[in-house]
């Protein structure tokens, strides 16, 4: 089976708050409807350059998965706890639409943090901040990464939040204090149902774009539908009272594998699990440094040759 995602949609993850909290509409502060105050925060992040510091952890519960020939419930419970102890952390400079530079890091995987660097679609891509490799357009990098998709982040993430408008609930919490400095603190929710409605409609998108390379994935659409189910996503923004800047943004995401729709995308194949995983996605980013000049440039220091097996992985891909 083989997937793709429309561009932008990989590194949206550091972004996805704009995406989500900043284009609902719905509930009532003092003063303005929450919807309000959250759309100007997100079009003022838009519009600007701004540092984003993001932490990330997936909790996933793997007690109902069934039917893995060989594997004991000892080795499944070790594999939980492993991906339950992993940090996905880093920080992403964006200076423009389409220029970016991304840090980050995967403990306890990644023995150093890894770097990408995005100029309007030519992206390079470090394990040490000094040597860099270029990433040829329609090539995979990093984790299968296709260079020329992480450009235009802003621009794919207002058009994301803009599909999801309708589906967003708003509500302004109240005041508090973040760093000193007074927030409202408004709460967006959409529902799972909405999420499983809005990635039907990417993929199908994405289908049509293949033209008669997108026969397949059509075909395989259904089960896809089945096998990813949102169940919700929360989102709490903090938005600065005194700028209207979001400072602060934690988002939930709830997400349920059916493992039993893996028989129809992959017919014949034996030894598939089935049952049911639930995940948990926990994100939390802290933007600041609005308006500042990153001085992004393209790297000096750029080598031949595919990119290196990033360290820490090398004895976690020997054992796999």
């Amino acid at each position: 089976m083989k997937l793709t995602v429309r561009q932008g949609s990989v590194a949206l993850a550091g972004l996805a708050t704009l995406a989500l909290v900043g284009c609902g509409s719905g509930g009532d502060s003092m003063n303005r409807p929450a919807g309000t105050i959250l759309q100007a925060a997100n079009e003022q992040a838009l519009s600007s350059s701004f540092q984003l510091a993001f932490t990330a952890q997936l909790q996933v519960d793997l007690s109902g998965v069934t039917g893995l020939t060989g594997v004991a419930s000892g080795d499944l419970s070790l594999a939980q706890a492993e991906i339950n102890s992993a940090r996905f952390s880093g920080v992403i400079q964006v200076q423009s639409q389409k220029q970016f530079e991304l840090s980050f890091t995967l403990s306890p995987l990644l023995t150093r943090a890894w770097h990408v660097i995005d100029l309007n679609g030519s992206e390079y891509i470090s394990e040490n901040g000094t040597q860099w490799h270029t990433v040829p357009s329609g090539q995979s990098g990093l984790a299968g990464v296709a260079g020329g998709s992480l450009s235009n982040l802003k621009a794919e993430a207002k058009s994301w939040g803009q599909d999801l408008r309708s589906a967003a609930t708003v509500t302004n919490l109240g005041k508090t204090t973040i760093g000193g400095a007074q927030v409202e603190q408004i709460q967006t929710t959409i529902a799972g149902s909405d999420l499983n409605h809005s990635l039907a409609t990417i993929l199908g998108d994405v289908a049509t774009q293949l033209g008669s390379e997108g026969a397949s994935l059509n075909a395989e659409l259904p089960a896809i539908e089945r096998l990813l189910q949102f169940t919700q996503v929360k989102s709490d923004s903090y938005v600065v009272a005194s700028t209207g800047q979001l400072a602060r943004t934690d988002i939930t995401v709830g997400l349920n594998l059916d493992l039993w729709a893996l028989s129809d995308l992959a017919p014949g194949q034996s030894g598939l699990p089935t049952g049911s995983v639930s995940m948990t996605l926990s994100f939390i980013g802290n933007f600041s440094d609005y308006g500042k000049d990153f001085n992004i440039q393209k790297p000096s220091d750029i080598v031949s040759g595919p990119l290196p097996t990033p360290s820490g992985l090398t004895g976690a891909l020997s054992q796999a």
